[in-house]
């Protein structure tokens, strides 16, 4: 068996790369020395592997694809987010809206629609091109163009564009290399490339700013460099993890899979232990303790809280085939 393809022909690197992209989002939330460094490009690694599962079969049935992408991302958005808008806007239960805004309870939401927007982008740039043997890096082309166009202007829709240019390029990528990661070959010159790569993200990452959304048109260019490097240290990593170490490979595999559980619920998981702490529940003897501990539950409480979900689900649906049954 081929290790490198999953079921349904797609390269794992992709789904290994998922999990260790959450494991990054996880690391870049807590007060660590490497959350500079993940933050120059964590989240355009996300929207690259996005943009890569895109495909071409939307195009011709982009009302489904719509449909599909709105109730399974700006549904739970806005799910989650009514009800503290109520709190803010109504005045009932202060503390509880206090708490949801100290403790950044939807700290990772804005991905939803911000993906959300990035597909929409490029579906529209996408139908404008597809006559073309090269839509994919000329959509590439013309978001760049247009995200510079808009940027200059100080537009608010410019953010989006940041993200449909990197989920563009993903798309890209995958229609370029027909759907398959190759890892770079064992020679020395390799491993220059890799060198390049990681000099590139740590020298220029004083110049960047700290998230995406804070680009602008004089520091996008370099944003866009800094993730570029990070996200191919990151694919060649997973690349290797694929084909030598089947342990690690369904380590990240699982944490890839369980990707809007951990984005929707890290930040109440890190809550739960912070408060168990501080009502001497939980006794951790230091700082360094804290934040490991905070890593490890950031990652299994959404875990945990996706497979409920997930028997509920299950069950339900066997209770009513049963009662349908007997009706």
């Amino acid at each position: 068996m081929d290790i490198n393809k999953s079921s349904g022909q797609r390269d794992i690197t992709i789904d290994i790369a998922k999990g260790v992209g959450m494991l990054l989002v996880v690391i870049g939330h807590l007060p660590t020395v490497m959350g500079g460094v993940i933050y120059t490009f964590h989240m355009a690694l996300f929207f690259m592997l996005s943009g890569w599962c895109f495909s071409d079969k939307h195009l011709d049935a982009k009302r489904r694809f719509l449909k599909k992408r709105t109730v399974s991302l700006l549904l739970p958005w806005l799910l989650c987010k009514s009800p503290f808008w109520c709190m803010k806007y109504s005045g009932i239960f202060p503390d509880i809206f206090k708490t949801s805004v100290e403790y950044h309870w939807l700290g990772t939401m804005w991905f939803l629609p911000a993906l959300f927007g990035a597909e929409v982008i490029l579906l529209a740039v996408l139908l404008a091109l597809r006559k073309s043997k090269y839509s994919g890096w000329l959509s590439v082309t013309a978001i760049f163009i247009l995200t510079y166009a808009v940027s200059f202007v100080s537009l608010n829709v410019s953010d989006f564009l940041y993200y449909a240019l990197f989920y563009a390029i993903g798309y890209a990528a995958k229609q370029t290399s027909k759907g398959t990661i190759r890892a770079l070959p064992k020679k020395l010159y390799s491993i220059g490339i890799l060198g390049v790569s990681y000099l590139l993200m740590i020298y220029l990452k004083p110049f960047v700013p700290a998230t995406i959304s804070s680009c602008d048109s004089s520091t996008y260019l370099l944003y866009l460099i800094t993730s570029l490097s990070g996200s191919f240290l990151v694919i060649q990593f997973c690349s290797w993890i694929g084909k030598h170490t089947e342990t690690l490979r369904d380590i990240f595999v699982l944490i890839g899979q369980n990707t809007m559980a951990i984005v929707l619920f890290q930040w109440f998981a890190f809550w739960l232990l912070q408060g168990a702490v501080d009502n001497g529940i939980i006794t951790v003897d230091n700082e360094t303790l804290l934040i490991f501990s905070k890593f490890i539950i950031g990652l299994t409480v959404p875990i945990l809280l996706n497979e409920v979900y997930k028997i509920a689900k299950r069950q339900i649906k066997q209770k009513l085939s049963c009662h349908n049954q007997d009706g």
